[in-house]
Formats: structure tokens, sequence, C-alpha cells
């Protein structure tokens, strides 16, 4: 198992360090335009104001072997749900397994996670999420998952989704400076922001999506290598024990053999 996962964790750590950067530039950018930009341009780019009720959306494994991964991100929700009371929506059995024991209010589950992870898994999650969102059921909607920081370590990620939220640091800067930059858009901007926000939280899920995964893969590769370990270690242990309790019965036996030649030689 620690061989198959260690091949496993190959391709989705390259798979998700291969559209980081393309994802979270496009993140950077797009938040900094929200900071400069009328909100009134696309109901995306502002809060619902009708509701305070808001949505989070699990992304967990199927499978455990793991070690803390679940419980961690599990953690990092229960602590959020103390405060927001959110709706659920799950992707993965361990999430909605946790939802369901919690108590939470699970609306939706999206199912198992496929083994491969591509594109088009995260548009019928993303397009569920900005519906509901623009429906006015929700003011916020957020994204739980962990996120890949390396082999050996990985993070609980909760971040908001819906509403796209403006860069607070180019706003400060903004305010600083005195300065400001203006965005020409080219037919119009609800032309461009009708296709160009959709398909930001697509790619934002999508992003999440291989995170996990390659989250996932990477702590079931180190806990298979610690089971293993500790495998070899109780053999070892268990070898010793057979060792020496068949020197105790072969001293045991040689010493009757002794006592019984000196009985017969008296």
């Amino acid at each position: 198992m620690e061989m198959v996962s260690a091949s496993k964790m190959r391709g989705a750590q390259s798979q998700a360090l291969a559209s980081r950067f393309y994802s979270r530039k496009l993140d950077d950018i797009l938040r900094k335009i929200a900071s400069r930009i009328n909100t009134d341009y696309h109901p995306l780019l502002k809060a619902q104001s009708d509701t305070r009720d808001v949505a989070i959306m699990i992304l967990s494994t199927d499978k455990g072997q793991t070690g803390s991964l679940n419980t961690n991100l599990f953690k990092s929700v229960y602590s959020f749900q103390k405060d927001h009371h959110a709706d659920v929506y799950t992707l993965g059995k361990k999430a909605k397994e946790f939802s369901i024991k919690s108590g939470f209010n699970l609306i939706a589950d999206f199912g198992k996670v496929p083994d491969k992870i591509t594109y088009d898994l995260a548009v019928p999650i993303a397009n569920m999420l900005i519906k509901e969102f623009l429906a006015g059921k929700y003011s916020k909607v957020y994204l739980a998952y962990m996120d890949f920081i390396s082999t050996l370590t990985q993070k609980p990620r909760l971040i908001e989704l819906l509403p796209i939220q403006k860069e607070f640091s180019e706003i400060e800067e903004t305010a600083s400076t005195g300065e400001s930059k203006e965005y020409l858009f080219e037919p119009t901007p609800q032309a461009i922001l009708n296709w160009l926000l959709p398909y930001f939280v697509e790619l934002t899920v999508y992003q999440s999506l291989l995170e996990a995964r390659a989250s996932e893969h990477s702590a079931r590769m180190v806990a298979m290598k610690n089971a293993s370990e500790n495998a070899t270690e109780l053999v070892d242990h268990l070898q010793l024990i057979f060792n020496r309790s068949r020197q105790s019965s072969i001293t045991s036996e040689l010493l009757d053999i002794t006592t019984a030649s000196l009985t017969l030689a008296t």
C-alpha cells in the first residue's frame, strides 16, 4: 500500500503543482480588479443582503488510512460551525459521515471522489453553489479542504468562495497613496465578468480538489510508511522474544539432561 500510494502521490502532486500558479495568479488578479470596480457590475462580487445564512463546501477523502488528515480538516470545520451554523455541501464519504454525525444541516452530497480528478468534476459543484448564492439563499459561501504544502505537511484551508472579495492590501495601498488605477473593459464589464467570474469559481473548486487529492495520497503514503516501520519493529521485537523463549527452552532441556546424567553416574 505504501508503494501504491507513493506512485499515486507523485501524479497527484504534479497535477496540483502544475495548475497552482495559474489558479492563484488568477485569484490575485480578480481580487485586485474587484477592489477597483463597482460591485454592481456583477452579483458574484457583492454579498446578498437579504439573508445572513451561509454555506460551506467540504472536500474530504472516501477512504481512511490517511493519518490525521481528515481529523484536522474536520476540526477546522467544526470550529467554523460554532460561529456560523452553515448549511453543508460535501464531496467525499468521510465528509458526509462527519456532517451527519455532527448534526449539521447537510443540503447536498456530490458522492465519492473519483480516482482521476478532472475539470468536469468541479463544474456541477461550482454551478450549484453559484445558483444558490445568486438566488439569495446565502450571503456567503465557503470552501474547506486540505491544502498540500509538502509530502509531510498538509494544512486545513477554509476560504470564502463567494462573493469574490476585494484584495485588502490593494485597498490599503490606494488609501495611503491616494492613487487608484482605472480598468477599461472591452466590450463591456458585464460581458467579461459574466464569463470570467463563474470560470474563476469553477477553477478555484478544481484547484481545491487537486490540492485535496495530493494531500490525501501524501498523507496515506506517510501513514503506510509509518505502519510498515512499526510492523518491522514489532516483528523484530517478537523475533527477539521467540529467540529468548527458544534459548530458555534449550537451556532447560540441557539442564534436565545434565541432571539426569549426574544422577545415573552416582
